[in-house]
């Protein structure tokens, strides 16, 4: 039959797609598509890590800035571990800590644990007796139920 001087193709020459060649450009397209989801719930896992190091950094240098503002005082910071509590607030290392401890909060945290907590130790430098620096000043900051920690080392003294 003609119609307008058009003619129907039939059977294999018909133009257009498949079921199948559809099926299959669709399995390609959710393939990609999952491939961008991946990269973007990974990015935002690294973004997380990332800043829970930046905090944690910002906190270590908090408080090795406050030991070193500490001059002959600074042996008070010494065997500090914020997990175990802050000391008393009487001193100035001790209001020092526990402002140091409300920064280290912000730290993800798991479990019972909320955010992190961090721990300071305090040696002479190699030929200098007990109790006088330049010292070596290790702060180690630990958070998400202690999987991850930031660790840095400096020389504090006066």
């Amino acid at each position: 039959m003609n119609h307008g001087g058009r003619s129907q193709a039939s059977g294999s020459g018909a133009a257009g797609f498949t079921l199948i060649e559809n099926m299959i450009a669709l399995a390609v397209f959710a393939i990609g598509m999952m491939g961008i989801v991946y990269m973007m719930l990974n990015g935002v896992g690294l973004s997380r890590t990332s800043q829970s190091l930046t905090q944690a950094y910002v906190a270590a240098q908090e408080i090795i800035g406050m030991m070193r503002a500490a001059g002959p005082g600074i042996y008070q910071y010494n065997n500090v571990n914020t997990k175990n509590g802050a000391p008393p607030a009487s001193t100035v290392a001790g209001q020092n800590i526990s402002t140091w401890m409300q920064s280290l909060q912000y730290l993800p945290g798991s479990g019972a644990i909320h955010g992190g907590y961090g721990q300071i130790t305090i040696t002479p430098e190699a030929g200098v007796s007990v109790g006088l620096c330049p010292c070596n000043a290790q702060v180690t900051i630990t958070w998400d139920g202690g999987r991850k920690s930031y660790v840095v080392e400096t020389v504090v003294g006066y």
